[in-house]
C-alpha cells in the first residue's frame, strides 16, 4: 500500500481504545462527530478535527495535496497535512511565513538533502527551497506570520 492509499495509517487505523472521546460531551456542547471540518479562526477551549473524514484538496502543483486542519488568517496561523505523491516535484519557491514541517511518513527531498519520517525542519520567511518525493510523503506543516518587529538586529 502506498502513502497515497494509506492516508496516514496510524491516524486512520487507530484502535478504538486510542480514539479521542470526550469525557463529558455535554461540556463540549457538540458530539465528536460534528468536528469533521477545519478549525477556522479563534479557538476557545478544545476543538477537534477528524482529518480522516476530510477529502484531500488538490493544490496548484500536481501531486501535492492538502488537508487544512486549522487556519486563522487574522493571526497568520495555518496547520495543514500535506500529502506528496511519488514523483511529485515543486520548483524553487519561498513563503512569506515562518514554516515548520515534520515528516510523518515517507521521504521528501529538498535542496539540503533527504528528509525521512521523524525529521523536522524550520524555514525562515523568504528562504528559497524546492521539494520532491520519489516514493511519496506525508508532512505536517505549520505556518506562522513573520513579524519583522520581533527580529533581533
Amino acid at each position: 500500500m502506498t502513502i497515497a492509499d494509506s492516508s496516514i495509517g496510524f491516524l486512520t487505523q487507530a484502535p478504538a481504545a486510542n480514539k479521542i472521546e470526550p469525557r463529558n460531551s455535554a461540556k463540549l456542547g457538540k458530539s465528536m462527530s460534528e468536528f469533521d471540518g477545519m478549525i477556522d479562526g479563534s479557538v476557545t477551549g478544545s476543538q477537534y478535527v477528524r482529518s480522516v473524514r476530510q477529502p484531500w484538496e488538490p493544490t496548484e502543483l500536481p501531486g501535492f495535496w492538502l488537508k487544512r486542519l486549522y487556519e486563522n488568517y487574522q493571526r497568520g496561523e495555518k496547520t495543514w497535512l500535506m500529502k506528496v505523491d511519488p514523483g511529485a516535484v515543486s520548483d524553487a519557491h519561498a513563503h512569506d511565513e515562518f514554516e515548520q514541517f515534520y515528516v510523518l511518513e515517507g521521504r521528501l527531498i529538498d535542496d539540503s538533502g533527504v528528509l525521512e519520517a521523524g525529521d523536522f525542519v524550520c524555514r525562515a520567511p523568504g528562504d528559497m527551497h524546492s521539494a520532491r518525493s520519489d516514493d511519496g510523503a506525508l508532512v505536517l506543516l505549520v505556518y506562522t506570520r513573520h513579524d519583522p518587529s520581533s527580529d533581533n538586529g
